[in-house]
């Protein structure tokens, strides 16, 4: 195990840092309709220069912002080395000490607890880190991200409507504390 991965969890997954070596998979699973329409931020279609462009802002952050670096990780598949997944936490620019979680998984593996015990695995980091407060948004609709925090201890807080790309959506708020 390199210094940069986590234990494996959920039978052959593990958390990793990004590599530019990424990029065909990260095209791949960020061009999918059905993982994209659940993020705000990465541009559809997701191209290689999107790609570039995020490890351009990966570097960047290590320096800028360690703490946001340090949480921010790929969901491999161990057998294969493979990146099927995201997980992060980010610290809220206006609420210090607040952290908001994301993350995506690859549609094929949907369904299978691997993002549940990915976000147990983060959770527990950020416990050890000090984090006590973290939040979480999620489309309303997404019954299966809303699952997935339910189960490791996030409160609905509760709804409200945002500007999504250019549309009105109503998101789901949660919480969890440490």
């Amino acid at each position: 195990m390199r210094e940069d991965e986590s234990e494996t969890f959920s039978g052959d997954f593990y958390l990793s840092r990004y590599h530019r070596t990424d990029t065909l998979e990260l095209v791949k699973h960020l061009s999918n309709k059905a993982i994209s329409a659940n993020l705000r931020l990465p541009p559809f279609p997701y191209t290689e220069q999107s790609a570039n462009e995020w490890y351009d802002f990966l570097d960047k952050e290590k320096v800028d912002h360690p703490t946001n670096a340090s949480f921010r990780h790929t969901i491999r598949r161990r057998s294969t080395d493979l990146l099927v997944g995201d997980i992060s936490l980010e610290e809220l620019k206006e609420e210090k000490g607040t952290y908001k979680l994301g993350y995506w998984l690859a549609e094929e593996e949907w369904g299978n607890g691997i993002m549940t015990e990915a976000v147990r695995l983060i959770l527990r980091r950020a416990c050890e880190a000090g984090i006590s407060k973290i939040r979480a948004f999620v489309l309303q609709g997404n019954r299966g991200s809303r699952r997935v925090l339910e189960r490791n201890g996030f409160k609905h807080i509760g709804d409200f409507e945002a500007d999504w790309m250019g549309e009105k959506k109503v998101m789901s708020h949660f919480e969890h504390k440490a």
